[in-house]
């Protein structure tokens, strides 16, 4: 599936979600219903990370998505971490999202790999995050 994720660690304390070309819109709506559910059932803060260095491109309609919605967060997610590869047009995309003013705005640190992200989240717990596959 081009938009895939799940529980990261036992604890359920973060939640990672790979995009890979080509993704629609559709698809990462309904992912999103999906695991907004499974977020729903923990009772702890989440740190949610999206790994879009598979993807190229933001499909029709994700920024008129995050305008609209305001950038809201599950109340549970207390951080987002973007994993933008080197492509410049994803680079852009990240930087106008930070720029929005929106609760996810404020949540949401940009890193450039799937190693940074973990050492990034690991500086906000106590504990190691393990590798990805």
């Amino acid at each position: 599936m081009p938009v895939n994720g799940s529980w990261y660690n036992a604890e359920k304390t973060v939640r990672w979600t790979t995009f890979v070309d080509p993704w629609s819109f559709a698809e990462f709506v309904a992912y999103r219903e999906q695991s907004l559910r499974e977020i729903d059932e923990v009772q702890h803060e989440v740190i949610s990370v999206w790994d879009l260095s598979g993807s190229r491109a933001l499909p029709n309609g994700a920024l008129s998505f995050f305008q609209r919605e305001g950038g809201q967060t599950h109340a549970n997610v207390v951080q987002h971490v973007a994993i933008i590869s080197h492509h410049p047009f994803m680079r852009i995309m990240a930087r106008m999202l930070t720029s929005l003013p929106s609760t996810l705005s404020k949540k949401l640190y940009i890193v450039q790999s799937p190693e940074e992200a973990q050492a990034y989240i690991a500086s906000l717990t106590a504990e190691p995050v393990p590798a990805t596959e």
